[in-house]
């Protein structure tokens, strides 16, 4: 059964806490085969035993809301967005996993261009939580123009993204999947705490082009509204850890990948932009 042998397990890191980044390759079940892929993807300064006990806690969800045969094709990706097992050196390096994320995420693009049998094509749905949102983005961003590989859904949650990267001609401004949807929280303490300064030394240490003057996190406002969400957005009101477990995330999940018609919440705020003067104080330190 699917649940006593857990998900598939693709990762790209060397060591359990910190280390380099490497082509992610599977641990634990064979890609091989496969022509559909639910990819769960963990966010930063998490190192993988702690996040191998979030990932089953998930996965232990899904498995109440997912058909069995969607189920089995659960997989668990683990790439090195911490520097060390100790938190604070750890968390100080956020500037330079911008970096990894993107590499990481263009590296797994190339491992699901490789795993379609010959004549068949993959189909993907990519699930992310916060700097493994960007890792998403990029991924999906080096499949836009592949003939092998699919990107049906992509779920963003509390995405570190800036949104002025999701806007106009900017890098993860165009749509790749025909549902891409975020789930964000003005009440996620470490995006409103801790974003703008890690943006900000990433800028300085030139690992992050300038997003122009939108440089709050998508995860927290859930910008830029229409075209680039189109409507496929909810505020969820969780806090930044509390979203592998929550039920409605959960609930975004199963309908993602079970291709069930959204509707936007009627609490989500207007698509027209908030002045400057109504941004979080987060925004305003830059």
């Amino acid at each position: 059964m699917p649940d006593a042998r857990g998900p598939i397990e693709i990762s790209a890191r060397v060591r359990a806490s910190g280390g380099p980044y490497i082509p992610p390759k599977s641990r634990w079940g064979s890609l091989t085969g496969y022509t559909e892929l639910i990819i769960l993807v963990h966010g930063y300064n998490r190192g993988e035993n702690p996040i191998r006990d979030v990932y089953a806690d998930t996965y232990g969800r899904l498995r109440d809301v997912l058909p069995l045969t969607m189920f089995e094709n659960v997989a668990t990706y683990y790439w090195p967005g911490d520097a060390s097992r100790f938190w604070a050196p750890s968390a100080a390096a956020y500037f330079a996993k911008i970096g990894v994320a993107e590499a990481c995420g263009r590296d797994l693009a190339d491992r699901l261009t490789e795993t379609p049998p010959d004549g068949k094509k993959l189909t993907v749905w990519l699930i992310g939580h916060s700097l493994g949102c960007r890792l998403v983005l990029e991924t999906v961003r080096h499949l836009r123009d592949s003939d092998r590989v699919q990107v049906a859904g992509v779920l963003l949650m509390a995405a570190a993204v800036p949104e002025g990267l999701c806007e106009g001609e900017r890098r993860y401004a165009d749509r790749v999947a025909p549902a891409e949807v975020v789930l964000h929280s003005e009440a996620d303490h470490i995006l409103k705490r801790w974003f703008t300064t890690g943006q900000l030394l990433a800028r300085i240490a030139r690992n992050e082009p300038d997003p122009g003057p939108h440089k709050g996190p998508v995860g927290l406002s859930g910008q830029p509204g229409r075209p680039r969400w189109d409507g496929m957005r909810d505020s969820v009101g969780l806090d930044h850890n509390q979203y592998w477990s929550s039920s409605n995330a959960i609930s975004q999940m199963a309908a993602l990948v079970g291709n069930a018609r959204w509707r936007e919440p009627a609490s989500h705020q207007p698509d027209s932009r908030r002045p400057p003067e109504q941004w979080p104080a987060t925004r305003l330190a830059v």
